[in-house]
């Protein structure tokens, strides 16, 4: 199973590592067909975002408060298992406060359950959600970098915002 996982990870990276052009978005499955990540390439680099630029993924809600320069260069949906595992990672140039904040005012706006975390660092910003069946429930990262580019990363088990 790791291993089915991890040589669609490592040919989403290598793919995104090679630099060539693309326009289209391909999905690697993997064997089992229990996991799909999406690989995207655009032809410009938009002010160190990089080249990856996918597009926002389905099952992420049309109204996710995504910031707008954020480039998406990776998502994982692993839809068979139980419950079902969903992963997005963009860079974005927004403040890392404001976008851990837009996090959880969206979801509390859905009436779900949603806090700020505490984190090891300044550098990091954390906050989850939950629906209260402890089955579903997401967590937001954005790790900030010393070039100004934060890292979102959302990982979600279930699809707690439905």
């Amino acid at each position: 199973m790791k291993a089915s996982l991890a040589f669609p990870l490592v040919a989403a990276l290598a793919l995104a590592a090679c630099g060539s052009s693309n326009d289209d978005t391909d999905i690697i499955a993997s064997d089992s067909g229990e996991t799909a990540v999406a690989v995207g390439m655009s032809d410009e680099e938009d002010e160190g975002l990089g080249m990856v630029n996918m597009p926002r993924p389905v099952w992420l809600p049309i109204d996710f408060p995504l910031p707008a320069d954020a480039h998406i260069f990776i998502t994982v949906a692993k839809e068979q298992q139980t419950p079902p595992i969903f992963m997005l990672q963009a860079r974005t140039r927004a403040d890392g406060e404001k976008v851990a904040d837009d996090f959880v005012a969206w979801a509390k706006s859905r009436g779900m359950k949603a806090n700020r975390l505490d984190a090891s660092s300044d550098k990091i910003h954390l906050a989850s959600l939950e629906t209260g069946n402890g089955l579903e429930n997401a967590n937001l990262q954005v790790h900030e970098q010393d070039d100004g580019i934060r890292v979102v990363i959302l990982a979600a088990s279930g699809e707690p915002w439905k």
